[in-house]
């Protein structure tokens, strides 16, 4: 099947864009507390499980070494993405990606058929239209006592002005105009709630929260990934918005970092877990 035109996703699918998502994945477990919220499963329960926006499967590929831990049992395990690029070149047995675009309803064979499924950091993938049938489409293929978890932040909050950088006020701006010029959502987890408060068979279970502040545990990892995020966004923004074409990113990005070690500040973030479960028909 050819590739996909996704506008909203601006990172370059390639082999360093993997890199990052491993490093992401393994800092957000750990801001998390773990790859799996306590109100999902009993996660040995699980046979067939579905992430939605996949990328390289990193989280799927981590989730089996732990639900192999809870219960050896056969299962399997499913990627979806709307790009091939980043997928794994030789799955190993029982994993399988597929390339689908979840604003799009996913094949009859896929409905209502897992356990789980799972979504993470999207809001660069849709825009405000697409929310309503994302959500539609995600709860079509949960099994009935199936479970959703779909992690994500909140892109337009105060990002930063906590921290009481001035640079990280400027760096916000050109964040926010990029994403408002592609009408990319900036408030996901806002949407995601109240399309799935729509659905009668879906019963919501949580939205935690998980703050960057008060993890002194994990200031520096926590600075590191947003500079590297902040980093793309930037060169996104240097390339799409003609004020920016002469903006030198590295040295903005390195007059941001050098301020928030001189001050001792680290970067401001609320990330958001939703849960939720079909509900059983009787």
């Amino acid at each position: 099947m050819a590739e996909e035109n996704n506008e909203t996703y601006f990172v370059p699918r390639d082999e360093r864009e993997i890199e990052r998502l491993k490093n992401q994945h393994f800092f957000l477990v750990d801001l998390c507390n773990g790859i799996l919220q306590p109100n999902v499963g009993p996660a040995g329960s699980f046979r067939n499980i579905a992430d939605v926006g996949t990328g390289s499967g990193i989280w799927l590929e981590e989730l089996a070494k732990t639900l192999e831990e809870a219960a050896p049992v056969e299962r399997t395990f499913i990627g979806f993405d709307v790009s091939t690029l980043m997928f794994p070149r030789a799955p190993v047995e029982g994993f399988n990606f597929i390339q689908h675009d979840a604003r799009k309803p996913f094949p009859v064979s896929e409905q209502e058929k897992y356990d789980l499924v799972h979504l993470r950091l999207l809001a660069a993938a849709f825009k405000e239209e697409d929310i309503k049938g994302v959500v539609e489409n995600v709860v079509s293929i949960l099994k009935p006592g199936g479970y959703l978890q779909w992690e994500d932040a909140d892109v337009g909050a105060r990002f930063g002005p906590e921290t009481g950088s001035v640079k990280m006020k400027a760096v916000r701006a050109m964040k926010l105009e990029l994403f408002n010029q592609n009408n990319i959502i900036t408030n996901l987890p806002t949407a995601v709630m109240r399309e799935l408060a729509t659905h009668s068979d879906v019963e919501i279970l949580d939205q935690a929260e998980y703050p960057t502040l008060g993890r002194p545990d994990m200031k520096t990892r926590i600075n590191e990934m947003y500079c590297d995020v902040l980093t793309l966004v930037l060169q996104v923004a240097r390339k799409a918005i003609p004020k920016y074409e002469s903006l030198d990113v590295e040295g903005t990005m390195r007059e941001l970092m050098d301020e928030f070690e001189e001050k001792d500040l680290v970067f401001v973030d609320n990330f958001m877990v939703i849960t939720a479960r079909k509900q059983r028909r009787v």
